[in-house]
């Protein structure tokens, strides 16, 4: 195990406690314990390495107008600006509270506004000198997140850019308790411009002095202030640990930002168990460019601090980063998946998809560096990286050697790819801002991916039960819930919000993320949803999509709206229906001469010029109510059909959207429309593979290659690939031409037998849980994926997929899988009569029917896979028939569970609970059974219920006939254990009856919350309630829908 499990940690609803494996006996670090606040890891680093480099920047040249070789200040020379710039800005509080001689203010907010640069740093340090905190302003806010953020934290003193200067001064009004401004730019350099590029330069200093004077705001620059604090010299006035660090807002996706408040003891233990985790044994040198303002590269940058490292500053533009990431050399790089995923997409591009040898070569030394990595072996490789992958290395650094990465989600086969193309340790991690930006990371020597590793020293974890959204530490094969963790680097709160700090930071240190995860059996963890309606785009942006729908829905086109999104995606679509009244002017306009015939609502929406202009005014309305650009949609579906309880089920009784109804609802048309300028339909499939947790990136796949065109030459290349019995060898020449479109099918590499090989592997006598089996299946089924470095496009995948997903309860991306697999198969059959590869008018298949038998009969009877493909005819005709025989057992598990239009369905609306009408059906039968009417079924009553049950009955009865009925006798010990799973408390007779039924309840198997009833004690009393007769049937139904549907059929014959 790669995690410690706290023994006997484990409560009723909540997961064990994992920490780390170095804490099994104590959480304590026991790292430089001298060292205990922000002011502490700078000033013991400036006397032990004071000549050592501590902060660097790239000087600008206005002559050549190039950046020049980085220039570093060492720790001793930060150490004398860092006191003098805290003893000015002191002094110059004090003058603008008319206060110079005293008494002395402190323990006050100075917020920092700029890019990353030195001095950004040295005010932060400069700020715990005399114990002052700083309050961070991300470098793109606008006025109204600063008017809110400096407002709201009272900020009297403000350091920022020289190019901020204006925008403060002119919501000067707005900001009234800020009564100083410290530009981080010198006055005398920017006359001549020669401490940034032009377009950096204030030539009108003077000007807004005197601005800044009619404002009655002090202004200065960093020269004056430190010039200042020279001169009216303080002693230090250190903070203690548990003084203000900083307060750091949070993106505010739903309102305002909250600023979480963080110590200096949670920002100093972030630091050391960062370092522990990393334990380098040379010199750090980082690369800064993630903003400051947020904790993440904050933290890094006090961890290199603490280890006496250097770091060394980008120039302000992203576009150069590379350049001087290269400059600087670091050997340790903070990343996040934008950054992270343009690197391997300009790596792939030029290796493994490379056209001749060199693609091939890349191939096949990116292949054997994977398969050395997942063994175990490192991510070194003499005679590759000498010949590619050290060139890769360099485009970034040649001394890389540690990455963390973090903010969202990074695919497992750009983390795989990257790890053996930089030939360095990258860790994923997780943290919070109310974390400092650190919980969990994965190990120095960690190869593996999808997951955000362990807990980092001296912290620890647990899941918790979100019985609403059916993640339940219960769950097998892996216990799934929410979040939590408790560590020293857990903020105090949010700034003057006491109810919202008390809805996720609880009494006894454990804070609730947010986040669902799953432990898996190594021991690490991993993030697999969100449990707030928000959800993070792939660049790291959260999206609050009610907020976006409730502006659209303002506009005079929109009459209702919803919008989508995820963590794989940079990009939000929409789907809207458009207001008639409105829209169909509107669409006549567009098409000018062409609307002339009548044409319908239907087919204005799915007009594709109508769409594009929709599209338009949507985009500008957005942009008009400040909406950011990641909260635009990029595509629309325009539905004429409006969203509503009854018909298409997508809103609630309250008039509410049911975000999830909608996204299955819309499945078809999100994927259809979702990536139309990305990748084309192969992300289609793609996206289905993601919700099998199978993760490929689109630059792995030659599928639809705009490029790709396939020569006569070519198709007598491929032909000698297919094996002797595939009657698509045939014609190759033909077949060629036509492939130039579908270069997958150009090599099949015998891929028919991923399957096989892995069917054969189920046959293991030792797997007898069909979760564990699943889980191997999926294990196996990815890696052999990822190992061709082309889309596996056979039936048999899919089916296999399916099958998985079945077995894991993932009934409609089954179907989807399903669906897909006979559409290729139907592909297939139109090839061979047509002489023609047509792909993609056939790959939709919408219903094969539901006459089948129950999925228990029929389970794993589609297993028969082993061995050599039959000709063609007989192999499409077998494998379809195979997928359509599962495709109708899961469609009939799907329907047992949803119903259909003659009956009701098992589940309510939101899913959580049983359906009202079962509800009722059940509480007529639980009285007809409770002679008493004392509100329980004691065992004799219970007893008579099973068996009831469980005896054939072939027409109507009344309850007193059934003493006539020879019915089973029950076990005892099976009802008490029924008794004992389903009542949470020892239910006893006289027991009040009026109950309105079930709370909403866990989706999964239930484990009882104690021990079962012991049978030698009284059961005189003991009984089964209402509540927990409806609780044994919504885990039925979950289980075994068919049970429950037999059980109503036998309910309705007793009157």
């Amino acid at each position: 195990m790669k995690s410690y499990a706290v023994p006997n940690s484990a409560k009723p609803g909540q997961s064990c406690v994992l920490r780390n494996v170095r804490d099994k006996t104590s959480l304590e670090l026991n790292y430089l314990p001298h060292v205990k606040t922000a002011y502490d890891i700078f000033w013991n680093s400036a006397k032990l390495a004071a000549d050592k480099p501590f902060l660097g920047h790239r000087p600008y040249d206005p002559l050549t107008k190039e950046y020049g070789p980085y220039q570093f200040i060492t720790y001793g020379q930060a150490a004398e600006r860092i006191s003098n710039l805290g003893n000015g800005l002191v002094y110059i509080n004090q003058k603008s509270l008319g206060l110079p001689a005293g008494p002395i203010s402190r323990k006050f907010p100075v917020a920092l506004y700029s890019v990353n640069r030195p001095e950004w740093a040295l005010a932060e340090r400069s700020c715990f000198v005399q114990s002052l905190y700083t309050v961070s302003l991300y470098d793109t806010y606008g006025d109204s997140a600063i008017e809110f953020i400096v407002n709201h934290s009272e900020t009297p003193v403000i350091v920022c850019s020289i190019d901020k200067v204006a925008k403060l001064l002119s919501i000067s009004e707005r900001i009234p308790g800020v009564r100083n401004i410290i530009s981080m730019d010198n006055f005398e350099q920017s006359k001549d411009g020669s401490f940034r590029p032009p377009q950096y330069n204030v030539d009108s200093i003077s000007i807004l002095k005197e601005w800044a004077a009619s404002k009655n705001i002090g202004f200065y620059d960093m020269s004056e202030v430190e010039k200042l604090g020279a001169q009216n010299p303080l002693e230090h006035f250190p903070p203690s640990p548990s003084d203000i660090y900083t307060i750091c807002y949070t993106s505010g996706t739903t309102g305002n930002p909250k600023g979480a408040i963080s110590s200096h003891a949670s920002y100093t233990f972030a630091a050391k168990t960062v370092a522990l985790v990393l334990d380098a044994k040379e010199p750090l040198v980082y690369f800064s460019y993630l903003p400051l303002a947020h904790c993440y590269d904050r933290n890094v940058e006090n961890l290199v601090t603490l280890v006496q490292g250097s770091i060394g500053y980008y120039t302000g533009n992203i576009i150069t980063l590379m350049e001087d990431s290269r400059q600087l050399e670091p050997n340790m790089f903070s990343g996040v998946p934008r950054v992270l995923n343009r690197l391997y997409d300009g790596f792939v591009a030029a290796s493994v998809n490379a056209p001749g040898k060199t693609g091939e070569f890349a191939r096949k030394a990116v292949a054997e560096k994977i398969k050395n990595l997942k063994a175990g072996k490192g991510f070194y490789h003499e005679e590759y990286d000498k010949l590619i992958f050290n060139k890769m290395k360099a485009v970034l650094s040649p001394k890389i050697k540690y990455m963390i990465t973090g903010s969202a989600p990074l695919e497992a086969n750009v983390l795989d790819f990257l790890r053996i193309a930089l030939s360095c340790n990258i860790l994923e991690g997780f943290g919070m801002t109310e974390s400092d930006g650190i919980a969990t990371v994965q190990s120095i020597g960690e190869f593996t991916s999808g997951n955000i590793g362990v807990p980092v020293p001296g912290s620890e974890a647990k899941l918790v039960d979100v019985p609403d959204m059916n993640y339940l530490v219960t769950d097998s094969p892996d216990p799934r819930g929410e979040l939590y963790i408790r560590l020293p680097s857990l903020f105090d709160g949010y700034l003057k919000d006491e109810a919202k700090t008390k809805e996720c930071l609880f009494a006894d240190g454990w804070f609730a993320t947010g986040d669902i995860a799953k432990f898996n059996p190594d021991g690490t963890i991993s993030i697999i949803d969100r449990k707030k309606n928000i959800f993070k785009l792939s660049q790291g942006e959260y999206v609050a999509p009610e907020k976006i729908e409730n502006i659209i829905s303002k506009h005079p086109l929109a009459m209702q709206t919803f919008i989508h999104g995820n963590s794989l995606r940079s990009k939000l679509v929409g789907v809207i229906v458009p207001d008639p009244e409105t829209f169909i002017p509107f669409a006549k306009k567009v098409l000018g001469h062409k609307a002339d015939a009548p044409q319908s609502l239907e087919s204005l929406a799915k007009d594709p010029l109508v769409n594009k202009a929709v599209l338009d005014e949507i985009e500008k309305f957005c942009a008009d109510n400040k909406l950011h650009g990641f909260e635009r949609p990029k595509a629309l579906y325009l539905d004429n059909n409006v969203f509503d309880v009854e018909n298409n089920g997508l809103l609630t009784p309250t008039m509410k959207l049911k975000r999830a109804n909608a996204a299955i609802h819309y499945a078809k048309e999100i994927e259809k429309i979702k990536y139309i300028n990305d990748f084309g339909d192969t992300n289609k499939y793609l996206e289905l593979l993601h919700k099998a947790n199978i993760f490929i990136k689109p630059d792995e796949i030659s599928l639809f290659s705009k490029n790709s065109n396939i020569s006569p030459q070519a198709g007598n290349d491929f032909n000698s690939n297919f094996p002797e019995s595939s009657s698509r060898a045939h014609s190759a020449s033909n077949l060629g031409d036509s492939l130039k479109y579908s270069p997958e099918l150009a090599s099949y590499k015998n891929r028919f037998l991923i399957v096989s090989n892995s069917y054969m592997k189920s046959a293991d006598p030792n797997i007898q849980d069909r979760m564990t089996f699943a889980t191997r299946q999926l294990s196996d089924i990815k890696q052999q994926l990822l190992d061709f470095d082309e889309f596996p496009w056979e039936p048999e995948c899919f089916h296999l997929l399916g099958f998985i997903c079945y077995l894991l309860g993932k009934n409609e991306p089954s179907l989807e899988f399903l669906s897909i697999g006979l559409g290729i198969c139907d592909f297939y059959r139109h090839s061979t009569q047509d002489g023609e590869l047509d792909i993609g008018d056939n790959m939709d298949i919408s219903d094969l029917g539901t006459s089948v038998n129950s999925i228990s009969s029929q389970l794993g009877s589609s297993l028969n896979l082993h061995g050599q493909r039959p000709p063609q005819t007989s192999y499409t005709s077998q494998i379809s028939k195979e997928l359509s025989e599962l495709y109708n057992q899961v469609k009939t598990q799907h329907i047992s569970i949803v119903g259909t239009e003659h009956d009701f369905p098992l589940l309510s609306e939101d899913g959580d609970s049983l359906h009202p009408s079962l509800i009722t059906l059940l509480k007529i039968t639980f009285d007809k059974f409770d002679s008493d009417k004392d509100g329980v079924l004691n065992l004799q009553q219970l007893g008579k219920f099973v068996g009831f049950m469980n005896t054939p009955i072939p027409s109507r009865i009344t309850i007193n006939q059934l003493s006539l009925i020879n019915l089973p006798k029950i076990n005892r010990d099976i009802l008490l254990s029924m008794i004992a799973k389903y009542d949470s408390e020892p239910v006893h007779s006289k027991l009040n009856s009026n109950s309105p039924g079930p709370s909403k309840s866990p989706k999964r198997s239930m484990t009882p919350k104690k021990k079962p009833y012991s049978t030698s004690s009284s059961t005189k009393n003991l009984g089964l309630s209402f509540k927990g007769l409806c609780l044994f049937y919504l885990d039925q139904s979950l289980q075994d829908p068919e049970e429950t549907r037999k059980d109503i059929e036998k309910i309705k014959l007793l009157q």
